[in-house]
């Protein structure tokens, strides 16, 4: 009867306990700002930006406030319990070129009468770009991976990055093969560049005269009196699968023999498969992938090998789309591991040690027994 009061005074406390951990938590609330989306900012002199803001998720007041650069030129007006407006009034002059950030924090402001509670806050960061005085851009210039024989369209990109018009923009295009060999120019029309805009000009490349490879385009584009430089590469294709590597190392018995491969075009590949043959034997056929535009994939299966240690000329047949591709290959057969001379053999021990440690366990589970037997019975005896 003893036992039975005390767990019932341990279960009382614990169910105490958790009650008053439940009521001491802090109420948590979803306090959010709603607004719109700003950053990143583009400095332009004179330009002011009022953004309105709503409050949600709480019942208590509020504390906006600001940080980081620029604060001279911002503020917040028309603040009310769940509202509010920032304002950004920019100068009627320029300002250092570079990245300025600032911050917007709405923090709830605690209440004297109420014991523990949290205190939430919510951000925001604005990021405000300052551009230059005087004409400047950002150019890339990009082409699309094509089969041979048709038009590959070189695109420029050009950003203006200052605060002033550029007259006129246009873009000369070299073609270049693997060896730094030019073997095409190209030029883009002109156009005009208002100041913060962003235009594309393009020209076009006939690649029916070019074998199938990896080519560079090396782009100048002249804005006014100024130019910059910008590159990129770009790939012609035909109806192809190439051979990256393959396993070329195997010993006696079965190995995983492993093709990495290629879709050299640009559509999809479907029904690739590939055979391995040496001295005119079969000795591998894959199962069979397909292969998107310009993907690279694996074939891959067991291969046994019954010759001789050394090295065997033979090819792997690549099969696609109905067409069948043969790439030469050397295939090195490496000698069966031997044991070392005078190495004694390894015999399996006729001890039973699997016996006697089974043995040993039972042993040990039985002395735990009798000595939890051997304290309950004193127990019982000490109540009695």
């Amino acid at each position: 009867m003893t036992r039975l009061n005390q767990w019932e005074k341990v279960i009382w406390s614990s169910i105490f306990g958790i009650v008053v951990l439940v009521l001491l938590i802090p109420d948590i609330h979803a306090l959010s700002l709603t607004g719109e989306l700003l950053s990143p900012i583009i400095y332009e002199k004179g330009k002011v930006i009022r953004n309105h803001y709503l409050i949600e998720g709480t019942d208590r007041e509020t504390n906006v406030s600001l940080s980081g650069d620029l604060l001279e030129y911002i503020s917040i007006e028309n603040l009310n319990h769940d509202s509010f407006d920032l304002v950004i009034q920019f100068p009627q002059v320029y300002i250092t070129p570079g990245i300025y950030w600032f911050g917007l924090t709405v923090r709830e402001l605690p209440v004297a009468e109420e014991g523990m509670s949290s205190l939430v806050s919510v951000s925001r960061k604005f990021k405000v770009e300052v551009y230059s005085d005087e004409k400047a851009v950002d150019v890339s210039l990009s082409a699309q991976d094509i089969n041979q024989g048709t038009i590959v369209p070189l695109t420029m990109t050009v950003t203006s990055r200052g605060y002033k018009d550029i007259n006129q923009i246009w873009g000369e295009i070299s073609i270049l093969d693997q060896t730094g060999k030019q073997i095409g120019w190209v030029k883009t029309p002109t156009k005009p560049l208002p100041a913060l805009a962003a235009e594309t000009i393009t020209a076009e490349f006939n690649t029916s005269t070019i074998p199938a490879a990896e080519y560079r385009a090396f782009g100048i584009l002249h804005y006014d009196d100024k130019d910059k430089k910008a590159n990129t590469t770009f790939r012609v294709g035909n109806v192809d699968l190439i051979l990256l590597n393959y396993t070329s190392v195997v010993e006696p018995g079965f190995n995983t023999f492993t093709m990495q491969i290629m879709n050299n075009w640009g559509n999809e590949l479907n029904d690739v498969f590939g055979k391995v043959f040496v001295h005119d034997a079969e000795l591998l056929h894959t199962p069979s992938i397909d292969l998107e535009p310009w993907q690279k994939g694996i074939l891959q299966g067991i291969i046994k090998i019954e010759l001789e240690p050394g090295v065997y000329n033979g090819s792997i047949n690549l099969f696609f789309e109905g067409e069948q591709k043969e790439v030469p290959i050397q295939l090195s057969v490496l000698a069966p591991l031997l044991p070392l001379v005078g190495q004694a053999t390894a015999q399996p021990s006729s001890f039973p040690y699997g016996w006697v440690i089974g043995l040993g366990a039972v042993i040990i589970l039985l002395i735990i027994v009798i000595i939890i037997l051997t304290r309950k019975n004193k127990s019982n005896n000490h109540e009695l």
